[in-house]
């Protein structure tokens, strides 16, 4: 519970749910199993990122990481564990169909494909931007592109909506780890993507994510979709609500 139970913007899980908002959630197969799946991947993903032998830090969320308060071998088997967890809850769904569809998608986006490719080549020798640009998309974005499908499959929505949640995720997930690595630079810390790319280039690239967010709301989805989406893009990633017209 000590790093459950510590705080964050259950930004994934919230993602989630708004893929689902025009629905009635009591009747939704799976839905809290999924958005507690994807938090507690989410969580075990910090826990293992804290420790000294990938990113070594101190503090998660004000705290003492819990490698920290507990010791490394606590985290490693709290991670792990939470790690399985989300499996033995997705299992659980009683549409058996639906929760093998969710079982997919979370141990693709957050498995050597996904999540943890990303974390290792997060610990790899990093020479130039592709290099970066490759581990934001495994690293943080998967795990928003299965946040996002994962609402696809409980709504039962088009395979080629969830297409275009996946895509819409991959971009939503890059923008977020940008606009984190921009706020690292403000406070002097170490912003990795700044090492391997000007800040013109960067703007750029916001630029092009922006127009393909924008772009793959309206193919797929409707007025309803792009106004819940714009609204948590400005109120919990950030963004100036001017970038979204």
């Amino acid at each position: 519970m000590y790093s459950i139970a510590s705080g964050g913007k259950r930004i994934r899980p919230i993602f989630l749910i708004n893929v689902l908002s025009n629905y009635n959630y009591e009747a939704l197969t799976g839905l809290s199993e999924a958005v507690l799946s994807l938090e507690l991947m989410h969580c075990a993903s910090l826990i293992h990122d804290d420790l000294p032998a990938i990113d070594n830090d101190d503090f998660r969320r004000g705290k003492l990481t819990l490698h920290k308060k507990y010791g490394e071998g606590q985290a490693i088997l709290t991670g792990d564990a939470l790690q399985i967890m989300s499996f033995d809850i997705l299992s659980n769904i009683s549409n058996k169909e639906i929760a093998i569809e969710l079982i997919k998608i979370l141990s693709s986006k957050s498995g050597i494909r996904g999540m943890i490719g990303g974390q290792i080549l997060d610990i790899s020798k990093i020479e130039n931007f592709e290099q970066m640009y490759n581990i934001m998309i495994f690293k943080t974005a998967a795990l928003f592109e299965a946040s996002l499908m994962m609402g696809g499959i409980i709504g039962k929505l088009s395979d080629n909506q969830i297409k275009g949640l996946e895509n819409f995720g991959r971009d939503v997930g890059l923008l977020f780890q940008i606009l984190d690595d921009e706020k690292d630079l403000e406070s002097d810390q170490g912003a990795n993507i700044f090492k391997y790319a000007t800040r013109n280039d960067i703007e750029n690239l916001k630029i092009k994510l922006i127009e393909s967010i924008i772009l793959c709301m309206n193919e797929n989805f409707d007025d309803s979709f792009f106004d819940r989406f714009k609204w948590l893009f400005v109120n919990k990633l950030g963004f100036s609500g001017d970038i979204f017209g």
